[in-house]
Protein backbone atom coordinates (compact mmCIF):
# COMPACT_ATOMS: atom_id res chain seq x y z
CA UNK A 1 0.00 0.00 0.00
CA UNK A 2 1.37 3.64 -0.86
CA UNK A 3 1.22 5.28 3.08
CA UNK A 4 1.89 8.23 4.64
CA UNK A 5 4.76 8.74 7.43
CA UNK A 6 1.48 8.59 9.73
CA UNK A 7 -0.27 5.80 8.30
CA UNK A 8 2.98 3.81 8.51
CA UNK A 9 3.13 4.39 12.04
CA UNK A 10 -0.49 3.20 12.91
CA UNK A 11 0.08 0.03 10.71
CA UNK A 12 3.42 -0.81 12.59
CA UNK A 13 2.57 0.30 16.14
CA UNK A 14 2.30 -2.48 18.90
CA UNK A 15 0.42 -0.44 21.42
CA UNK A 16 -2.52 -2.02 23.14
CA UNK A 17 -4.08 1.48 22.79
CA UNK A 18 -3.64 3.08 19.68
CA UNK A 19 -5.01 6.34 19.05
CA UNK A 20 -4.84 8.08 15.44
CA UNK A 21 -6.52 11.81 15.41
CA UNK A 22 -6.57 12.90 11.87
CA UNK A 23 -8.34 16.36 9.81
CA UNK A 24 -11.11 15.76 7.28
CA UNK A 25 -9.99 13.96 4.09
CA UNK A 26 -6.99 12.51 6.16
CA UNK A 27 -7.37 9.09 5.30
CA UNK A 28 -8.16 7.83 9.04
CA UNK A 29 -11.76 6.06 8.49
CA UNK A 30 -9.52 4.17 5.33
CA UNK A 31 -6.72 2.93 7.09
CA UNK A 32 -8.85 2.06 10.41
CA UNK A 33 -10.38 -0.52 7.77
CA UNK A 34 -7.23 -1.58 6.65
CA UNK A 35 -5.96 -1.92 10.51
CA UNK A 36 -8.89 -3.99 11.08
CA UNK A 37 -8.14 -6.56 8.12
CA UNK A 38 -4.65 -6.53 9.30
CA UNK A 39 -5.23 -7.48 12.97
CA UNK A 40 -7.81 -10.07 11.47
CA UNK A 41 -4.92 -11.73 9.31
CA UNK A 42 -2.02 -11.15 12.13
CA UNK A 43 -4.50 -12.91 15.06
CA UNK A 44 -5.56 -15.79 12.85
CA UNK A 45 -8.43 -18.05 15.05
CA UNK A 46 -9.03 -15.01 16.96
CA UNK A 47 -12.31 -13.03 16.73
CA UNK A 48 -11.92 -9.15 16.55
CA UNK A 49 -14.87 -6.38 16.74
CA UNK A 50 -14.96 -2.99 14.85
CA UNK A 51 -17.28 -0.33 16.86
CA UNK A 52 -19.06 2.63 14.98
CA UNK A 53 -21.20 5.16 16.09
CA UNK A 54 -24.09 4.02 14.61
CA UNK A 55 -25.24 1.49 12.55
CA UNK A 56 -26.26 3.84 9.71
CA UNK A 57 -22.27 5.35 9.77
CA UNK A 58 -21.02 1.55 9.52
CA UNK A 59 -23.44 1.34 6.22
CA UNK A 60 -22.77 4.38 4.88
CA UNK A 61 -19.14 4.63 5.36
CA UNK A 62 -17.32 1.84 6.74
CA UNK A 63 -18.85 -1.68 4.71
CA UNK A 64 -18.38 0.12 1.29
CA UNK A 65 -14.87 0.64 2.45
CA UNK A 66 -14.49 -2.87 3.63
CA UNK A 67 -16.07 -4.78 0.22
CA UNK A 68 -13.87 -2.15 -1.87
CA UNK A 69 -10.74 -3.32 0.23
CA UNK A 70 -11.01 -6.85 0.05
CA UNK A 71 -11.89 -6.69 -3.40
CA UNK A 72 -8.98 -5.17 -4.59
CA UNK A 73 -7.19 -6.89 -2.56
CA UNK A 74 -8.38 -10.29 -3.76
CA UNK A 75 -9.44 -11.21 0.18
CA UNK A 76 -12.10 -13.58 0.53
CA UNK A 77 -14.71 -12.45 3.15
CA UNK A 78 -18.63 -13.06 4.00
CA UNK A 79 -20.90 -10.89 5.08
CA UNK A 80 -23.82 -11.91 7.50
CA UNK A 81 -25.65 -8.82 7.40
CA UNK A 82 -28.55 -10.11 9.94
CA UNK A 83 -25.44 -11.23 12.41
CA UNK A 84 -23.43 -8.26 11.50
CA UNK A 85 -20.29 -10.26 11.13
CA UNK A 86 -18.16 -10.66 8.80
CA UNK A 87 -15.82 -13.63 8.71
CA UNK A 88 -12.86 -14.46 7.04
CA UNK A 89 -12.10 -17.82 5.53
CA UNK A 90 -8.12 -17.53 5.44
CA UNK A 91 -7.66 -16.36 8.78
CA UNK A 92 -10.53 -18.45 10.46
CA UNK A 93 -12.38 -15.49 12.42
CA UNK A 94 -14.91 -12.75 12.57
CA UNK A 95 -15.30 -8.79 12.57
CA UNK A 96 -18.52 -8.40 15.14
CA UNK A 97 -19.64 -5.11 14.38
CA UNK A 98 -20.85 -3.03 17.12
CA UNK A 99 -22.66 0.39 17.30
CA UNK A 100 -22.65 3.20 20.45
CA UNK A 101 -26.50 4.18 20.02
CA UNK A 102 -27.26 2.17 22.96
CA UNK A 103 -24.22 3.38 25.29
CA UNK A 104 -22.98 -0.32 24.89
CA UNK A 105 -25.70 -2.37 26.05
CA UNK A 106 -25.89 -4.17 22.91
CA UNK A 107 -21.59 -5.13 22.99
CA UNK A 108 -22.04 -8.64 24.13
CA UNK A 109 -21.57 -12.08 23.63
CA UNK A 110 -18.14 -12.46 22.03
CA UNK A 111 -14.78 -12.25 23.55
CA UNK A 112 -12.72 -10.32 21.44
CA UNK A 113 -8.59 -10.48 21.04
CA UNK A 114 -8.84 -7.06 19.66
CA UNK A 115 -10.66 -4.37 18.17
CA UNK A 116 -11.24 -1.20 15.76
CA UNK A 117 -13.20 1.97 16.84
CA UNK A 118 -14.11 3.95 13.81
CA UNK A 119 -14.73 7.97 14.75
CA UNK A 120 -14.04 7.15 18.35
CA UNK A 121 -14.65 10.87 19.40
CA UNK A 122 -18.35 10.61 18.23
CA UNK A 123 -19.19 6.86 20.29
CA UNK A 124 -20.21 7.37 24.13
CA UNK A 125 -17.67 6.68 27.24
CA UNK A 126 -20.21 3.80 27.94
CA UNK A 127 -20.02 2.28 24.81
CA UNK A 128 -16.23 2.44 24.55
CA UNK A 129 -15.74 0.86 28.35
CA UNK A 130 -17.85 -2.04 27.11
CA UNK A 131 -16.37 -2.57 24.05
CA UNK A 132 -12.97 -2.63 25.76
CA UNK A 133 -13.69 -4.97 28.11
CA UNK A 134 -14.55 -7.94 25.72
CA UNK A 135 -11.17 -7.65 24.65
CA UNK A 136 -9.46 -10.26 26.90
CA UNK A 137 -8.79 -13.25 24.77
CA UNK A 138 -5.48 -15.30 25.69
CA UNK A 139 -3.44 -15.77 22.61
CA UNK A 140 -3.90 -13.15 20.48
CA UNK A 141 -0.59 -12.31 18.55
CA UNK A 142 -1.56 -8.74 18.46
CA UNK A 143 -3.73 -7.70 21.30
CA UNK A 144 -4.49 -4.08 20.18
CA UNK A 145 -7.48 -1.57 20.13
CA UNK A 146 -6.81 0.84 17.49
CA UNK A 147 -8.94 4.18 17.27
CA UNK A 148 -9.60 6.94 15.20
CA UNK A 149 -11.68 10.47 14.98
CA UNK A 150 -11.20 14.09 14.83
CA UNK A 151 -9.65 16.14 17.20
CA UNK A 152 -12.42 17.92 18.50
CA UNK A 153 -14.92 18.75 21.23
CA UNK A 154 -13.22 15.13 22.94
CA UNK A 155 -14.76 15.25 26.23
CA UNK A 156 -14.57 12.00 27.30
CA UNK A 157 -11.60 11.22 24.91
CA UNK A 158 -9.91 14.12 26.37
CA UNK A 159 -10.34 13.02 29.55
CA UNK A 160 -9.50 9.05 29.05
CA UNK A 161 -6.37 9.12 27.15
CA UNK A 162 -4.71 12.18 27.96
CA UNK A 163 -5.61 13.38 31.27
CA UNK A 164 -4.94 9.27 32.74
CA UNK A 165 -1.68 7.36 32.39
CA UNK A 166 -1.69 4.54 30.25
CA UNK A 167 1.18 2.00 30.41
CA UNK A 168 0.90 0.92 26.88
CA UNK A 169 -0.86 3.85 24.73
CA UNK A 170 0.32 5.91 21.86
CA UNK A 171 -1.19 8.67 19.67
CA UNK A 172 -0.84 9.99 16.33
CA UNK A 173 -2.12 12.80 14.73
CA UNK A 174 -2.68 13.10 10.78
CA UNK A 175 -3.08 16.05 8.72
CA UNK A 176 -5.21 16.48 5.77
CA UNK A 177 -1.98 17.40 3.81
CA UNK A 178 -0.77 14.11 3.84
CA UNK A 179 -3.55 12.54 1.79
CA UNK A 180 -2.44 13.03 -1.65
CA UNK A 181 -5.51 11.78 -3.14
CA UNK A 182 -6.94 14.87 -2.28
CA UNK A 183 -7.23 17.43 -4.95
CA UNK A 184 -4.58 20.51 -4.41
CA UNK A 185 -8.02 22.97 -4.32
CA UNK A 186 -9.35 20.66 -1.22
CA UNK A 187 -7.58 22.39 1.68
CA UNK A 188 -8.33 25.63 0.46
CA UNK A 189 -12.08 24.72 0.39
CA UNK A 190 -11.66 23.56 4.49
CA UNK A 191 -10.36 26.85 4.98
CA UNK A 192 -13.05 28.57 3.37
CA UNK A 193 -15.26 26.80 5.32
CA UNK A 194 -14.23 26.54 8.64
CA UNK A 195 -13.13 29.23 11.71
CA UNK A 196 -9.37 29.34 12.40
CA UNK A 197 -9.60 27.13 15.72
CA UNK A 198 -11.11 24.41 13.81
CA UNK A 199 -9.09 24.53 11.12
CA UNK A 200 -6.57 23.27 13.45
CA UNK A 201 -8.19 20.41 14.11
CA UNK A 202 -9.96 19.86 10.63
CA UNK A 203 -7.02 20.23 8.24
CA UNK A 204 -4.01 20.08 10.78
CA UNK A 205 -5.13 17.01 13.21
CA UNK A 206 -4.18 18.61 15.90
CA UNK A 207 -6.00 18.55 19.94
CA UNK A 208 -7.70 21.86 20.11
CA UNK A 209 -9.56 22.79 23.42
CA UNK A 210 -12.48 24.81 21.98
CA UNK A 211 -13.89 28.19 23.63
CA UNK A 212 -15.34 26.13 26.97
CA UNK A 213 -18.62 24.71 25.64
CA UNK A 214 -20.04 27.85 24.08
CA UNK A 215 -22.32 27.19 20.98
CA UNK A 216 -20.73 30.31 19.43
CA UNK A 217 -17.56 29.92 20.32
CA UNK A 218 -16.17 32.59 17.44
CA UNK A 219 -18.59 35.43 18.63
CA UNK A 220 -17.06 38.36 19.86
CA UNK A 221 -19.08 41.28 20.96
CA UNK A 222 -16.36 43.81 20.24
CA UNK A 223 -16.11 42.66 16.72
CA UNK A 224 -19.37 41.24 15.56
CA UNK A 225 -21.79 44.11 17.43
CA UNK A 226 -21.67 47.24 15.11
CA UNK A 227 -24.46 49.71 13.83
CA UNK A 228 -25.41 50.54 10.16
CA UNK A 229 -27.29 52.21 8.34
CA UNK A 230 -28.28 50.82 4.46
CA UNK A 231 -31.00 49.86 2.16
CA UNK A 232 -31.19 46.22 1.96
CA UNK A 233 -31.18 44.50 -1.65
CA UNK A 234 -32.72 41.54 0.33
CA UNK A 235 -34.01 40.46 3.52
CA UNK A 236 -33.68 37.03 5.33
CA UNK A 237 -35.96 35.92 8.06
CA UNK A 238 -34.25 32.94 10.41
CA UNK A 239 -37.24 31.79 12.48
CA UNK A 240 -37.42 28.79 15.04
CA UNK A 241 -41.13 27.57 15.42
CA UNK A 242 -42.41 27.33 19.29
CA UNK A 243 -45.46 27.58 21.27
CA UNK A 244 -43.70 29.51 23.68
CA UNK A 245 -41.32 31.86 22.72
CA UNK A 246 -41.94 31.66 19.29
CA UNK A 247 -38.18 33.28 17.95
CA UNK A 248 -37.33 35.04 15.00
CA UNK A 249 -34.65 37.37 13.87
CA UNK A 250 -34.51 39.99 10.67
CA UNK A 251 -32.05 40.18 8.97
CA UNK A 252 -30.77 42.60 5.97
CA UNK A 253 -28.67 41.55 3.04
CA UNK A 254 -26.00 44.46 2.18
CA UNK A 255 -25.21 45.30 -1.29
CA UNK A 256 -22.10 44.18 -3.10
CA UNK A 257 -18.91 46.49 -2.54
CA UNK A 258 -15.77 47.60 -0.66
CA UNK A 259 -17.97 49.33 1.78
CA UNK A 260 -19.94 46.31 3.38
CA UNK A 261 -17.55 43.11 3.85
CA UNK A 262 -19.88 41.04 6.30
CA UNK A 263 -22.79 39.08 4.37
CA UNK A 264 -25.72 39.72 6.64
CA UNK A 265 -26.91 41.94 9.14
CA UNK A 266 -29.19 41.64 12.08
CA UNK A 267 -31.72 44.48 12.53
CA UNK A 268 -34.28 43.15 14.93
CA UNK A 269 -35.19 39.89 16.77
CA UNK A 270 -39.07 39.49 16.98
CA UNK A 271 -40.52 37.10 20.01
CA UNK A 272 -44.04 35.68 20.58
CA UNK A 273 -43.79 35.16 24.69
CA UNK A 274 -46.69 32.74 24.87
CA UNK A 275 -49.65 31.32 23.29
CA UNK A 276 -47.76 31.13 20.38
CA UNK A 277 -49.66 30.41 16.71
CA UNK A 278 -47.55 30.23 13.15
CA UNK A 279 -50.37 32.58 11.88
CA UNK A 280 -49.47 35.14 15.03
CA UNK A 281 -45.96 34.87 14.06
CA UNK A 282 -46.99 35.88 10.45
CA UNK A 283 -49.28 39.05 11.48
CA UNK A 284 -46.32 40.38 13.55
CA UNK A 285 -44.43 39.43 10.63
CA UNK A 286 -45.87 41.67 8.01
CA UNK A 287 -46.78 44.59 10.69
CA UNK A 288 -42.71 44.92 11.26
CA UNK A 289 -42.15 44.69 7.49
CA UNK A 290 -44.80 47.60 7.01
CA UNK A 291 -43.13 49.66 10.28
CA UNK A 292 -40.03 48.68 8.30
CA UNK A 293 -40.75 49.88 4.99
CA UNK A 294 -41.02 47.12 3.09
CA UNK A 295 -44.45 46.05 2.84
CA UNK A 296 -47.82 47.93 2.54
CA UNK A 297 -50.88 46.72 2.90
CA UNK A 298 -53.07 46.40 -0.44
CA UNK A 299 -56.73 46.30 -1.07
CA UNK A 300 -57.91 43.30 -3.53
CA UNK A 301 -61.13 43.82 -5.62
CA UNK A 302 -63.23 41.52 -3.23
CA UNK A 303 -62.50 44.36 -0.50
CA UNK A 304 -60.32 42.65 1.96
CA UNK A 305 -56.96 43.44 2.85
CA UNK A 306 -53.93 42.13 1.86
CA UNK A 307 -50.23 42.63 2.39
CA UNK A 308 -47.44 43.68 -0.86
CA UNK A 309 -43.78 42.83 -0.49
CA UNK A 310 -41.15 45.59 -1.43
CA UNK A 311 -38.35 44.08 -1.17
CA UNK A 312 -36.96 40.12 -1.57
CA UNK A 313 -37.73 38.25 1.36
CA UNK A 314 -36.58 34.65 2.11
CA UNK A 315 -37.81 33.05 5.38
CA UNK A 316 -35.40 30.04 6.81
CA UNK A 317 -37.80 28.64 8.99
CA UNK A 318 -36.83 25.39 11.58
CA UNK A 319 -36.97 22.22 9.09
CA UNK A 320 -39.27 20.45 11.23
CA UNK A 321 -42.12 22.83 10.14
CA UNK A 322 -42.61 20.70 7.45
CA UNK A 323 -43.98 18.08 9.59
CA UNK A 324 -45.82 19.35 12.40
CA UNK A 325 -47.73 22.59 13.08
CA UNK A 326 -47.84 24.45 16.12
CA UNK A 327 -51.45 24.01 17.15
CA UNK A 328 -52.98 23.97 13.90
CA UNK A 329 -54.33 21.09 11.39
CA UNK A 330 -52.12 22.57 8.74
CA UNK A 331 -48.12 22.62 8.48
CA UNK A 332 -46.46 25.48 9.77
CA UNK A 333 -44.66 25.87 6.18
CA UNK A 334 -48.55 25.70 4.99
CA UNK A 335 -49.06 28.51 6.90
CA UNK A 336 -46.08 30.83 5.76
CA UNK A 337 -46.78 30.05 2.39
CA UNK A 338 -50.85 30.67 2.67
CA UNK A 339 -49.78 34.08 4.19
CA UNK A 340 -47.96 35.51 0.89
CA UNK A 341 -44.41 33.72 2.09
CA UNK A 342 -43.78 31.97 -0.79
CA UNK A 343 -39.95 31.87 -0.77
CA UNK A 344 -39.07 29.69 2.20
CA UNK A 345 -35.87 28.23 2.60
CA UNK A 346 -34.81 24.89 4.69
CA UNK A 347 -33.74 21.50 4.43
CA UNK A 348 -35.60 18.28 4.00
CA UNK A 349 -32.52 16.48 5.68
CA UNK A 350 -32.13 17.80 8.68
CA UNK A 351 -28.44 18.87 9.32
CA UNK A 352 -26.04 18.00 12.62
CA UNK A 353 -26.15 20.98 15.33
CA UNK A 354 -22.32 20.61 14.58
CA UNK A 355 -22.87 21.43 11.10
CA UNK A 356 -24.92 24.15 11.82
CA UNK A 357 -22.84 25.40 14.49
CA UNK A 358 -19.76 25.00 12.09
CA UNK A 359 -21.38 26.88 9.81
CA UNK A 360 -22.47 29.68 12.15
CA UNK A 361 -19.25 29.88 14.18
CA UNK A 362 -16.79 30.31 10.29
CA UNK A 363 -19.27 32.87 9.25
CA UNK A 364 -18.75 34.59 12.78
CA UNK A 365 -14.79 34.06 12.31
CA UNK A 366 -14.54 35.93 9.30
CA UNK A 367 -16.34 38.99 9.96
CA UNK A 368 -19.56 37.66 7.80
CA UNK A 369 -21.88 38.40 10.57
CA UNK A 370 -22.62 41.67 12.32
CA UNK A 371 -25.53 42.07 15.11
CA UNK A 372 -27.30 45.49 15.43
CA UNK A 373 -26.13 47.29 18.29
CA UNK A 374 -29.21 48.67 19.83
CA UNK A 375 -29.60 46.02 22.70
CA UNK A 376 -33.81 47.12 22.37
CA UNK A 377 -33.46 45.56 18.29
CA UNK A 378 -31.65 42.38 18.82
CA UNK A 379 -31.85 41.90 22.80
CA UNK A 380 -32.45 37.90 22.65
CA UNK A 381 -30.08 37.04 20.01
CA UNK A 382 -27.09 38.58 21.59
CA UNK A 383 -28.47 36.71 24.81
CA UNK A 384 -28.47 33.35 22.85
CA UNK A 385 -24.92 34.08 21.49
CA UNK A 386 -23.50 35.04 24.83
CA UNK A 387 -25.36 32.48 27.19
CA UNK A 388 -26.16 29.37 24.51
CA UNK A 389 -23.61 26.13 25.72
CA UNK A 390 -22.82 22.96 24.42
CA UNK A 391 -23.84 19.85 26.26
CA UNK A 392 -21.11 18.31 28.39
CA UNK A 393 -21.52 15.07 27.28
CA UNK A 394 -22.76 15.54 23.90
CA UNK A 395 -22.44 17.75 20.77
CA UNK A 396 -26.19 19.17 21.15
CA UNK A 397 -27.23 22.46 22.56
CA UNK A 398 -27.93 22.58 26.20
CA UNK A 399 -31.66 23.63 26.46
CA UNK A 400 -32.21 23.19 30.01
CA UNK A 401 -32.83 26.90 30.07
CA UNK A 402 -36.66 27.07 28.36
CA UNK A 403 -36.22 30.72 27.24
CA UNK A 404 -32.97 29.76 25.55
CA UNK A 405 -31.17 28.82 22.36
CA UNK A 406 -34.67 29.68 19.98
CA UNK A 407 -32.79 32.90 18.36
CA UNK A 408 -29.92 31.02 18.08
CA UNK A 409 -31.19 27.96 16.76
CA UNK A 410 -32.69 29.85 13.87
CA UNK A 411 -29.60 31.54 13.08
CA UNK A 412 -27.81 28.27 12.62
CA UNK A 413 -29.34 26.65 10.65
CA UNK A 414 -30.24 29.66 8.17
CA UNK A 415 -26.18 29.80 8.05
CA UNK A 416 -26.07 26.03 7.42
CA UNK A 417 -28.85 26.47 4.24
CA UNK A 418 -26.54 29.14 2.76
CA UNK A 419 -23.35 28.30 3.43
CA UNK A 420 -23.31 24.80 4.74
CA UNK A 421 -19.87 23.22 6.19
CA UNK A 422 -18.22 20.61 3.30
CA UNK A 423 -18.16 17.21 5.10
CA UNK A 424 -15.74 15.53 2.33
CA UNK A 425 -15.77 11.47 2.41
CA UNK A 426 -12.50 11.30 0.32
CA UNK A 427 -11.09 7.83 0.09
CA UNK A 428 -7.38 6.94 -0.27
CA UNK A 429 -6.86 4.23 -3.09
CA UNK A 430 -5.40 0.98 -1.59
CA UNK A 431 -2.39 -0.20 -3.82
Amino acid sequence: MDLSPTQEEFFTSSAFLLLMLGGKGSGKSHVSVVKAIQLAGINRGIDGGLLCPTLKMFKRDVLPLIKKICRKNRIPYHYKKSESEIYFPRSKNTIYIFHSEDDGESIAGPNLGWGVINEVTLCSYLAYAEFRSRIRVEGAKLPQLAMSGTPEDLAWVHEEFFEKEHSDFECLQISTRENKHNGPWYIKLLQETYDEQRQKAYIDGTLVVFNGRAAAWAFKKDKHVKSYDFEPTEIWVSLDFNVAPLAATIWYIPPTSKEFKFKMYAKKSLKIADDATTQKFCDLLWETLTELGFAKPVRKSDGTETWKLLKPLAIFPDPAGDNRSTRSHLSDIQILEDNGFDDIRYKKRITSVKDCLNSMNNLFDKGDIVINDDPKECKDLLTDLQRCKIKEDAFELDKSDLKRTHWLDGLKNMCDYEYPVINPNSIIEVS
